[in-house]
């Protein structure tokens, strides 16, 4: 005989509010975890690069080009700068030519170059140098000096603070 009574009043006021009362409680904590996620945000994502700002100025192309587009715009950048200096020739198809007896910068420079002296696009160059050496220190410099963030710091970036408001 008890529990029907009980249960009529727990269905009628969840936590003993109206409906109303509820939407405003659960609109108020769901645009206070809208806040905190974008201001955990923000300190997430300038933890660790306080001192970034005075070393942003000795970047050398490589690193800058890495941190506007990732290695992509990287090799990108590289192929832009051979052709430039026509150490590299671009053909109308996109199809790469290396020219014999180019002065090439390190590091990313003469693997490119090395590259393109067989037949090869852009696209293919780019699935060639998907996984070098020369990437991961690229990265393990930018990360060291504040510039990229880490694995962990990424993950909450990326994945677990745009989630915040879901547990509301």
């Amino acid at each position: 005989g008890t529990i029907g009574p009980m249960w009529g009043w727990a269905m009628g006021n969840p936590w003993g509010l109206s409906g109303p009362q509820f939407l405003v409680v659960y609109g108020v904590a769901f645009a206070a975890s809208l806040v905190l996620a974008g201001l955990l945000r923000f300190l997430v994502s300038r933890l660790g690069s306080r001192s970034a700002g005075d070393r942003v100025d000795d970047l050398s192309v490589v690193q800058a080009a890495y941190l506007a587009g990732g290695w992509g715009r990287v090799l990108d950048t590289t192929v832009a700068g051979l052709a430039m200096r026509n150490a590299l020739l671009v053909g109308r198809r996109g199809e790469l030519t290396a020219v014999p007896g180019a002065r090439l910068v390190p590091p990313v420079e003469p693997l490119v170059w090395q590259m393109a002296q067989f037949p090869c696009t852009q696209r293919i160059l780019h699935l060639r140098l998907r996984a070098v050496p020369i990437r991961a220190a690229l990265e393990a410099n930018l990360r060291s000096r504040g510039l990229l963030m880490g694995g962990f710091r990424r993950a909450v970036y990326r994945v677990i603070l745009p989630l915040l408001p879901l547990a509301v």
